[in-house]
């Protein structure tokens, strides 16, 4: 895990985040700074994670569901991502701006905000909103308020 990352060290400045987190990331082809998620406490998803929770999400959205209540949910609660990589500049961005951690903005599978997936064994499966589950992490948030799909 990233230095100063824990809950009992003071939340850090984007500022300083940025020195720290610079060390950690690579240039893709396109020139973004990647930084893989595992290196900031949140495994990727394996294959059959990624397998099982786009299916459940291709269900739920072909049968008009309801979106799933949005829901304070504990950062150790999130068990993996599906995307294994955070961009540097996005989530400098919500470091620097801590209330879009939730917005009004719809992803694209409809979520109001971070969406995960529970998958069959209870574990949930970050789908969209790695940047700001790792941003609130860094920032010493032990929650994040998201929608889970059950």
């Amino acid at each position: 895990m990233v230095d100063g990352a824990c809950r009992s060290s003071p939340p850090l400045s984007a500022d300083l985040w940025a020195e720290r987190l610079t060390t950690l990331a690579v240039a893709d082809d396109s020139g973004a700074l990647l930084i893989p998620t595992p290196l900031l406490a949140l495994p990727a998803a394996s294959v059959a994670d990624d397998t099982e929770a786009m299916g459940r999400l291709q269900r739920w959205v072909r049968s008009g569901s309801p979106q799933p209540p949005s829901r304070e949910t504990p950062l150790t609660a999130v068990d993996a991502s599906l995307q294994g990589v955070v961009r540097l500049d996005a989530l400098l961005h919500y470091l620097a701006n801590p209330t879009l951690l939730f917005g009004a903005a719809e992803s694209s599978w409809g979520a109001k905000g971070p969406l995960g997936v529970q998958l069959d064994d209870g574990r949930v499966v970050l789908v969209d909103g790695n940047h700001r589950w790792v941003a609130a992490l860094l920032a010493g948030r032990p929650t994040l308020l998201m929608q889970v799909l059950r």
